[in-house]
């Protein structure tokens, strides 16, 4: 059978949420969702275009992040926080963290000082976006170029093991990073790690106390991008049953059988966006949890709109938002109201989202 390439057979191939809930399922261990993204690729080739990646293409290539926001917009330091300019440990917050949900960034920073640990700041004047909606989007041009500044930028700090708060930035790094400094004779010698995994391993060592019990019960929410992505189940598990006080549950898909929180649908299909956010607080409330744990930017949005608008017993926290307190660290930054504000200009971006031929 020959496929033509119309615009259906483009909808279909920009319908993948990339959560690779189908790479678990397949029998024949496909790697289906890295399929679909390289389809968006030959897609890109053959001037096919969804409109709404392409709005965010526009704000990645003039203002360096997914929002299209100014510089300034992405600070989220405060005067508390000592960072470093240079030095082996890099702080990759993300574009999502840094405009939305400031609370994640900044709890990693003041937590990370507790076990001396000074991260190198790569500055929101200097960073730009890691490329993952550029992929997405089948614009392999620009996305190669944001590497390579992004690649430069790294590497003049002397940074050799770069912490991510944003799962799809982790990922982004983890699977693309190596090939296209490879393919531009770029050095890129630096270890990646998202930041539930440092913090379980501090944890470990002792290094981190969490001395203040919070007597909640939690469940957790696996984001796709770095749990079936790099099967990173436990970290997360772990570090919340360290806390003292609370009670862990799962719910009723959990671990590899996760449901996805639906977000990336919102550039082909927001009617699912919303079927999945509901699904999704439905099963975390039959827990009977007091807070639906996440530990990425978009599923914490996503997850704490929906929330709020079922008005639903159980709320959602950053798994970062539990350190802080178990540690006594005060949390500064509530994200509830920055997340309606931005999912609501975000729904009104998509709202006409589609596929075209340029």
């Amino acid at each position: 059978m020959i496929w033509e390439f119309d615009e259906e057979l483009a909808t279909d191939m920009f319908l993948c949420a990339t959560c690779k809930k189908c790479d678990i399922k397949c029998q024949t261990d496909l790697k289906i969702a890295h399929q679909f993204i390289n389809m968006r690729t030959i897609m890109g080739g053959k001037d096919f275009e969804n409109t709404g990646l392409g709005m965010i293409r526009q704000n990645v290539l003039n203002s360096g992040n997914f929002w299209g926001l100014p510089k300034e917009a992405l600070d989220w330091k405060t005067d508390d926080m000592k960072m470093a300019e240079t030095g082996t440990i890099g702080y990759w917050p993300g574009c999502w963290s840094s405009a939305v949900t400031k609370n994640m960034p900044q709890n990693v920073v003041r937590i990370l000082e507790k076990a001396d640990i000074e991260l190198v700041n790569l500055g929101e004047q200097e960073e730009i976006c890691c490329g993952l909606y550029l992929a997405l989007g089948g614009y392999t041009e620009d996305f190669v170029k944001g590497v390579e500044r992004n690649i430069n930028l790294i590497n003049e700090k002397g940074i050799k093991t770069l912490i991510f708060s944003c799962p799809g930035c982790f990922a982004t790094f983890t699977e693309q990073y190596s090939a296209v400094a490879e393919m531009l004779g770029l050095n890129w010698d630096v270890e990646t790690k998202h930041v539930v995994v440092l913090l379980d391993e501090l944890i470990k060592d002792g290094k981190l106390k969490l001395e203040n019990p919070l007597d909640k019960k939690v469940t957790y929410h696996d984001a796709c991008h770095v749990s079936r992505w790099f099967n990173a189940y436990d970290y997360p598990r772990d570090v919340i049953k360290a806390i003292p006080g609370v009670e862990f549950v799962e719910m009723e898909h959990n671990r590899e059988e996760a449901l996805c929180c639906g977000i990336v649908t919102a550039f082909n299909d927001l009617p699912t966006v919303a079927h999945c956010g509901q699904k999704r607080i439905g099963e975390a409330t039959e827990t009977g949890a007091d807070y639906l744990v996440t530990n990425c930017a978009g599923c914490a949005s996503q997850l704490n709109l929906t929330s709020n608008m079922m008005e639903a017993p159980v709320k959602q926290k950053d798994i970062t938002d539990l350190l802080c307190d178990s540690m006594r660290i005060e949390v500064t930054y509530d994200p509830t109201e920055a997340i309606g504000q931005f999912m609501g200009q975000a729904i009104e971006l998509l709202g006409k989202s589609c596929i075209h031929r340029r």
